[in-house]
């Protein structure tokens, strides 16, 4: 398993995988929450370091956050996608 932290990549997998590949406002969706939510709550995790808790106990922070199921279900599906 590799030592790359998420964040790396998070930003390979937007710049290799999404750029191009997917129409503009669904790049951007996905840089958004890469950028406002995933990155600022994972920090410099390492990516073989992210468990299901830890997963978690990141969308339950942002359900208390105040974002609503939608939202949540919206920067979820970034992480799926990955």
């Amino acid at each position: 398993m590799t030592n790359k932290s998420l964040k790396t990549y998070l930003v390979t997998w937007l710049d290799e995988y999404k750029k191009g590949t997917v129409a503009k406002t669904t790049f951007e969706l996905h840089e958004r929450n890469v950028n406002n939510h995933i990155i600022p709550y994972f920090k410099n995790v390492l990516l073989k370091d992210v468990k299901p808790v830890m997963y978690q106990k990141f969308i339950i922070q942002l359900t208390e956050k105040g974002y609503s199921r939608r939202t949540v279900e919206i920067i979820h599906g970034t992480m799926n996608n990955l």
